[in-house]
């Protein structure tokens, strides 16, 4: 003989599939948002993509742009196997949406379709939304590490009502400002609500008409 060696072989499991998509993405921190209160930050959460069956799903890419599907804002940038963002340092325009889109990426280097979010509006965190009733509403100080005072002005009327409502739009507390007050200041501890950092907003309401004033609180 030629004193040959046997053959050795070993078999090879190539992946030529895409990995399937998440399922969706969400605007905001948990549930989806439609208003961010923040120019120089975005946060966004995703399902975990469906289980590559050749060679797994072993991370995530997102991007984020003015229209459905953009990058114009941020390009195409890897997460590793994390299945949210937090991005700061940002430069976003007032009234301007943006919308976060992510693909999955499997072991050979394959990239899904890309699933978009359907979007959130930066919001100037010291603007006002005011519908109907024009009035000057102070809030101070904001940003606040505790006791913040709600001047009301001419919304000081029987009827009104003041709440702090959560970026995800959580009713936290809320006071018939009419029963407890005769003059047209407010005062509330957000230090013993227990919050945490982050923009909430104080809402008043008085006979269907409304405002609302996003506060920064830092927590000690």
């Amino acid at each position: 003989n030629f004193n040959l060696s046997s053959i050795a072989y070993h078999d090879l499991n190539i992946d030529w599939t895409i990995p399937s998509p998440t399922s969706y993405v969400n605007d905001g921190m948990v549930s989806d948002i439609d208003t961010s209160w923040s120019l120089t930050e975005l946060f966004a959460n995703w399902a975990p993509a469906p289980a590559d069956p050749n060679s797994g799903t072993v991370a995530y890419w997102y991007a984020v742009g003015t229209t459905f599907g953009g990058n114009d804002v941020i390009d195409w940038t890897v997460n590793g196997g994390s299945t949210n963002i937090h991005l700061t340092g940002l430069s976003l325009t007032d009234q301007q949406i943006y919308y976060v889109s992510v693909k999955a990426e499997n072991g050979a280097d394959l990239l899904s379709n890309f699933i978009c979010s359907n979007g959130q509006v930066a919001a100037l965190p010291v603007s006002a939304q005011i519908t109907e009733k024009e009035s000057p509403v102070n809030v101070f100080p904001n940003p606040s590490n505790g006791i913040i005072t709600i001047e009301t002005g001419a919304w000081n009327e029987p009827g009104l009502t003041i709440s702090i409502v959560s970026p995800l739009g959580k009713t936290i507390v809320v006071k018939d400002a009419s029963k407890t007050k005769t003059d047209s200041r407010y005062t509330y501890d957000l230090k013993s609500l227990k919050l945490s950092s982050g923009y909430y907003i104080v809402k008043l309401n008085l006979n269907g008409q409304s405002m609302e004033i996003p506060v920064n609180f830092l927590k000690e």
